[in-house]
């Protein structure tokens, strides 16, 4: 089974989100812009509240504080979230 890991930032409407929820695919993203009405379960998106300049802080937070733990949650029921968005992208 297979999932996607958006790490986009300062993307209002990433394509590759779209296209992954049309596969089908369980989609761990950042909490912003319109990420969370595209994937529409928010348990699976991280938010992200450090200094986009930081780099050496957003290293930290993307392997430390919310992706890590999200894929981890996501892991642990991969066919269901892979079943929701297969219901999703045909809803849509």
């Amino acid at each position: 089974m297979r999932f996607y890991v958006d790490l986009s930032y300062a993307d209002p409407c990433p394509n590759v989100v779209v296209e992954a929820i049309a596969c089908g695919l369980p989609v761990v993203a950042p909490n912003h812009d319109g990420i969370p009405e595209l994937v529409g379960d928010n348990r699976l998106l991280a938010d992200e509240s450090i200094d986009v300049n930081d780099y050496q802080s957003r290293y930290v937070y993307y392997t430390t504080c919310g992706y890590e733990k999200k894929v981890m949650l996501l892991l642990q029921d991969l066919s269901h979230y892979a079943l929701q968005m297969r219901s999703r992208a045909k809803h849509s």
